[in-house]
């Protein structure tokens, strides 16, 4: 069953981290400077923004503050580009 969850999310989980290294670049951030500003190395923040580690909601709101936007417009242009649709059908 946890399986079939994970492989539920995942889709959604990739549009969130790929909308995070858009905005980290449209900001002209590298990894380097995001990583350096959560206190992680170069690799590790890689690994979150392509996914092999798992992003908890505390790094997640500290990403979004370094690259300065709330979590309410994070969400409305995640919405606007690509439309968390498995969120969507699940719970509306």
């Amino acid at each position: 069953m946890e399986e079939n969850y994970r492989l539920f999310w995942e889709d959604d989980y990739q549009k969130i981290l790929q909308l995070i290294a858009k905005k980290r670049i449209e900001k002209k951030l590298t990894q380097w400077d995001v990583s350096k500003r959560l206190g992680l190395s170069e690799s590790g923040y890689f690994k979150i923004e392509k996914g092999t580690s798992r992003l908890d909601m505390i790094r997640f709101l500290t990403i979004i503050n370094i690259l300065e936007t709330s979590p309410i417009d994070f969400f409305q242009e995640l919405e606007k580009t690509t439309p968390l649709k498995k969120i969507r059908q699940t719970y509306f």
